[in-house]
């Protein structure tokens, strides 16, 4: 059975512009490093399919008039230096715009960092949008969530998230991008019109070649 609790983090000071030291600033005296909000020997034992899995997070959004919108977020791991990692969520701007309350859930892990499957704590916020760090490019349609207070409130309340970033070393350079063709087979991670594995907390996957 599917259990939600929900926490209610303290709200932080609205965040409206992008900026790396604001980033540092919200994560201030949390320095987790990946062993916190992951276990790394954990990982070693996933699979990467396994791993990405559980690297996005599903945006449920109230907007004005009740009417609701839902979107895809991922974790990201900012490096800062090579002690500290700043947990984030990011999705696009569109995603977020003019939400009142943002909903979404997490799936927590036992002692060892192991996911526990169907136990969850649902995430619910107010003020949802001015939490969001938006790029300041207006045709760049990016923002991200500074996570790690949430993850302190948790980690005091004895609760632990599985919830394993993608890092920067991950991201494409110029040149792979360079190479890639119209023809690669795509994968895709998320919950498209909303749909997802309510159950356990799991995204939808679909891979095929775009053509």
């Amino acid at each position: 059975m599917n259990k939600h609790r929900s926490i209610c983090p303290t709200r932080p000071e609205p965040i409206t512009t992008i900026s790396t030291k604001r980033c540092i600033d919200t994560a201030r005296g949390y320095q987790p490093g990946f062993t916190v909000y992951v276990s790394l020997a954990v990982l070693l034992t996933m699979t990467p399919a396994e791993t990405l899995m559980h690297t996005t997070v599903r945006l449920e959004c109230l907007l004005d008039g009740n009417r609701q919108s839902t979107g895809t977020g991922f974790f990201f791991a900012f490096k800062v230096d090579d002690n500290t990692h700043v947990p984030l969520i990011v999705t696009n701007k569109h995603v977020i715009n003019n939400s009142k309350v943002g909903t979404f859930v997490l799936t927590k892990s036992d002692e060892q960092g192991e996911p526990l499957l169907g136990q969850t704590e649902r995430v619910v916020l107010e003020n949802f949008e001015s939490l969001w760090i938006k790029h300041p490019e207006e045709n760049v349609d990016l923002a991200v969530f500074p996570i790690a207070a949430l993850y302190r409130q948790a980690e005091a309340q004895g609760v632990n998230f599985f919830a394993p970033p993608i890092g920067e070393d991950l991201l494409p350079t110029a040149e792979k991008l360079a190479d890639l063709s119209g023809l690669e087979n795509i994968t895709m991670i998320g919950y498209p019109n909303g749909i997802w594995d309510e159950k356990n907390n799991m995204p939808i996957v679909r891979r095929g070649n775009p053509w």
